[in-house]
């Protein structure tokens, strides 16, 4: 994964938050779909991966620690704990004002139902986070487990929701691509 520098930093303030779950090796795996979803559809890397890197961090202060897919049950305490601690690293890490409100806008409300939100940055960076999420054997995994699924069962409940949860075309792109993947994995 290649972070520059400027973001190495706010990825060093939000280790400690992201460290107490499994919040950090989600949110490297939302990275590199930032990463190349950026590239594809443009967007702004200053908005868009501080709000990857900073998403969950509030996580580890909430009682549930995942939100059930399928039941549709969020967890928005996260959200709350989330934006409050990415204006303490964005603060610490100088990153820009402007730049800064628009992350913690996206990171306060970035589970909502429906999302509030509805910029090219934001779909970049829910498209980051739902190929995190569901389109890695990791994401799949997880989901499975706090859903009492199969993994299979699982991949094709995303496959038959890709349409729906993908918001752009290069997510839509990469999250067939990942399940051609994930059905040969054995999970």
């Amino acid at each position: 994964m290649n972070v520059s520098t400027k973001y190495e930093r706010i990825l060093k303030l939000a280790k400690p938050y992201l460290a107490k779950g499994r919040a950090l090796k989600h949110t490297r795996s939302a990275l590199r779909f930032a990463l190349k979803l950026l590239k594809e559809e443009g967007g702004d890397p200053d908005v868009v991966i501080p709000a990857v890197i900073l998403h969950d961090a509030g996580y580890f202060k909430t009682e549930q620690k995942w939100t059930q897919i399928s039941s549709g049950a969020k967890v928005p305490e996260h959200m709350e704990e989330s934006a409050k601690i990415a204006e303490q690293v964005l603060k610490e890490a100088s990153h820009p004002a402007d730049k800064a409100r628009e992350v913690i806008s996206i990171v306060r409300q970035h589970d909502a139902s429906p999302p509030p939100v509805d910029t090219l940055n934001f779909k970049i960076f829910k498209d980051a986070d739902r190929l995190a999420g569901y389109f890695t054997s990791f994401g799949v995994k997880i989901v499975a487990k706090s859903e009492g699924k199969s993994a299979k069962d699982v991949i094709e409940e995303v496959e038959e929701n890709a349409q729906k949860l993908l918001l752009t075309s290069s997510g839509l792109r990469i999250a067939k691509r990942e399940l051609r993947k994930l059905k040969k994995a054995r999970l």
